[in-house]
C-alpha cells in the first residue's frame, strides 16, 4: 500500500545534482552559484530570510585562512606590528599557504 493511501506525508527524495540544478530554487534565491577562488564554480544555499524592500546580498567566498590575521590580532586585539611579526616567526599565526606548507605533527 502507498503511503498516500494511509495519509502519511511523503515526497520523492531528490539527489544532490537535482537539488543543485533546481531552477525554482535558483529563481527564488535559495541557491546561488558563485566562483570560488580555490574550489571553482560551486552552488551554495542562501539565507531563507527575505525582507520586503531590500535586495538579497550576493554570497561572497570566505577569505583564505589567515587573511584577516593583521586586522584581528592587530586592530581588534591591540597587538603591535612587532608582536605580529614574532607570532608569524614562531608559527603562531600564518596564511593558509604557510599552514599547508609547514609540517604539522599529529599526535
Amino acid at each position: 500500500m502507498a503511503c498516500s493511501e494511509w495519509k502519511v506525508p511523503c515526497a520523492p527524495v531528490r539527489d544532490l545534482l537535482e537539488v543543485m540544478h533546481d531552477e525554482n530554487m535558483h529563481a527564488r534565491g535559495s541557491l546561488q552559484w558563485i566562483d570560488h577562488p580555490e574550489l571553482g564554480r560551486v552552488v551554495l544555499p542562501h539565507s531563507p530570510l527575505v525582507f520586503e524592500g531590500t535586495e538579497r546580498r550576493a554570497i561572497e567566498p570566505s577569505l583564505p585562512l589567515g587573511a584577516s590575521n593583521d586586522a584581528v590580532f592587530g586592530d581588534w586585539l591591540g597587538h603591535s606590528q612587532e608582536e605580529l611579526a614574532a607570532f608569524k616567526a614562531e608559527g603562531v599565526i600564518g596564511s593558509s599557504a604557510e599552514v599547508s606548507a609547514s609540517k604539522v605533527e599529529v599526535i
